[in-house]
């Protein structure tokens, strides 16, 4: 005999195989009769068209069989397995007859309740994890929605227009302001007036009268010369006389204290203008000198209240307007609460026209050429303003007025021109901005046609 495993020759009483160890007890299966094997294979035919049941416990054994049935008789088509599975394909009759009857149950059998979802075993060894139980009743958390565009209609545009007014109004105070701390200083002041024409000063008119014959007057100047000069002598000692220095110097200590709060209060007393007369006529005329009486011209300061021109209480209660109120007017403080309020306005505006760039650029550059043209005009009418009410009215304050604001009116044209020109950038951007959206409308449009 042969061994079933590797084939080779072994005795009838050998148990094992001497070359692999195979067991040789191999039952061999009676062979069946031709009759039989034919009655066989004509069962399983039946049962693989469904013509007779095949009970659970005898699938596996008819599954045997027919592979045993199909080797026997030469048959590779299709293993037994997939003869079993796969059935035949139904005729055109048979597959009519079958949708007329699937369609007879959908519309007369009652609809039945889905099945409950099986979930899968899992594999061997595999452990699946938890899943969270489902609540159809626990708040899901809301979508967000989109931000959709807001259009900018009329209503938008006449609210961002009034808030720009008051921008315009606010950015106008801030330059002015900020012009008056950079032009307006004590050093500026006296630099300013000492530049001044003695000549042309004390040839201006004080209360209708030229300077130079109010304060002969004033100071019983005929009186303490023995009347030995005049108005035109004093006029001349004037016109030779360091008047604006003196004016000069006590203006910027004035400006500094009222405008910045540096130093004590100034003042001017009858010892002053004494020195000052004493120390300008010596080098004017000597015998001019000697013949002024100063207790005279002291007796004519208190009698006239002349200091009450320098006194700082009195200068308040003339103006009703104290130092303490310029100072916080023109403070970093106001230009820092004015700066802050402008930005707020800005932002509102950026709201109001849902931060659409073609608006806001025009906005914000109506706030900026409009603020910055009346700059432009309030430093002008200051520069130029007042130099030319001097030359019409000859008046020895606004002569004064116009040295000093001089270059308040210049830090006031250049910060307006800057504004103006900021200004016309924005605008250009808009423009460019608007054009360009006009463009792609019209491409658009010029498709849309193109498509119908």
């Amino acid at each position: 005999m042969k061994c079933p495993n590797c084939g080779a020759e072994c005795t009838d009483d050998m148990k094992f195989c001497n070359e692999c160890g195979a067991s040789l007890d191999v039952v061999i299966p009676e062979k069946k009769s031709d009759a039989e094997e034919a009655a066989e294979l004509e069962r399983l035919q039946l049962m693989q068209q469904g013509a007779i049941e095949i009970p659970d416990d005898q699938q596996k054994q008819v599954i045997s069989s027919m592979a045993s049935a199909g080797e026997d008789s030469g048959q590779a088509e299709k293993s037994p397995v997939e003869q079993i599975s796969q059935p035949k394909e139904p005729t055109p009759q048979q597959e009519t007859s079958v949708r007329q009857e699937i369609r007879e149950q959908q519309f007369s059998a009652p609809q039945q309740e889905t099945p409950e979802f099986i979930q899968p075993q899992p594999e061997q060894g595999f452990t699946p994890p938890p899943i969270a139980p489902i609540n159809d009743f626990a708040p899901q958390p809301p979508v967000p929605e989109e931000d959709k565009p807001v259009k900018v209609g009329g209503l938008r545009i006449t609210g961002a227009s009034v808030i720009t007014f008051f921008a315009v109004i606010i950015l106008l105070c801030i330059t002015l302001i900020s012009s008056v701390k950079l032009g307006l200083t004590g050093e500026r002041v006296e630099k300013q007036i000492k530049s001044m024409n003695t000549w042309a000063f004390v040839s201006s008119e004080l209360d209708d009268r030229l300077i130079s014959d109010n304060l002969f007057g004033e100071l019983h100047m005929g009186t303490a010369t023995g009347y030995a000069y005049d108005e035109a002598d004093f006029h001349s000692f004037l016109g030779q006389s360091d008047i604006l220095d003196f004016i000069g110097g006590r203006a910027g200590e004035y400006v500094d204290y009222i405008f910045s709060g540096n130093g004590k209060a100034p003042s001017v007393d009858a010892d002053d203008i004494i020195n000052f007369i004493r120390d300008n006529a010596s080098d004017y005329d000597k015998d001019f000198a000697n013949a002024i009486s100063y207790a005279v011209v002291k007796g004519a300061i208190n009698e006239n209240d002349t200091l009450d021109y320098f006194d700082m209480d009195e200068i308040e209660r003339e103006t009703e307007i104290s130092t303490d109120t310029i100072r916080y007017g023109i403070s970093y403080l106001t230009i820092g609460i004015l700066a802050a309020l402008l930005i707020v306005l800005m932002i509102w505006i950026a709201v109001i026209v849902d931060r659409k760039a073609r608006f806001l650029l025009g906005f914000y550059g109506n706030i900026f050429k409009w603020s910055g043209i009346l700059t432009f005009l309030a430093g002008l009418a200051i520069a130029g303003g007042t130099a030319i009410l001097h030359v019409v009215s000859n008046e020895a304050v606004i002569y004064l007025l116009s040295v000093v604001a001089l270059p308040v009116g210049v830090f006031a044209m250049i910060i307006g021109f800057s504004l103006g020109l900021l200004g016309f950038v924005f605008g250009k951007i808009k423009g460019s901005i608007k054009n360009k959206e006009k463009r792609s409308k019209a491409v658009e449009e010029a498709l849309v046609a193109a498509e119908k």
